[in-house]
Parts: structure tokens; sequence; C-alpha cells
């Protein structure tokens, strides 16, 4: 699976306090107890995925270029890297 956002569901603050959510599980052992507290908190600062029609092309890029040539290759920057994939975007 590709490691851009896939998701376009908007986030599910309506869950974050119930209590089958509060039951441990692995993801309570590696972010605390309190991560849904915490993402309540904050609940104002997070914003709904914005999907366009870009999309498709932009995890394309990321996939294909921007992570293989500056993970992998190490042959770019990440600022020369997403500069070229948002002109390569940009251009389609």
């Amino acid at each position: 699976m590709p490691l851009f956002v896939k998701g376009h569901d908007p986030p599910r603050w309506d869950v974050w306090d119930s209590p089958e959510l509060r039951e441990d599980n692995e993801y309570f052992q590696f972010f605390d107890e309190d991560i849904f507290d915490t993402l309540l908190e904050v609940r104002d600062e997070i914003d709904s995925v914005n999907m366009t029609d870009q999309i498709p092309d932009i995890d394309n890029q990321l996939n294909t270029d921007v992570f293989v040539n500056v993970l992998k290759n190490q042959s770019q920057t990440p600022e020369e890297a997403l500069k070229q994939a948002k002109e390569a975007v940009e251009n389609h």
C-alpha cells in the first residue's frame, strides 16, 4: 500500500470518547491511553482530508519519485524531490 494518505473519510470525533475505543490494545500501548483525550483537546486544529482530482497524481509522484529518490536512492534532497513532484503534478 502506498504511503500517502488514503483516507477519504472524515475523522470520527463522535467515537473518540466511547468506552470501546478506550479498551487496552496495541495502539494504546504505543500511543498511551490518553491518545483520544489528546486528540479531543486539539480537535479544532484537525482538518478533514481534502480530496481533489490531483490526489492520484500526487500519490504517484510521492511513491514513485519522492520516496525513492530521497529515501532509497538518496539522489535528491526532500526539497528538490518535492519541488520536482509539485511541478510534475501541476503540469499533468
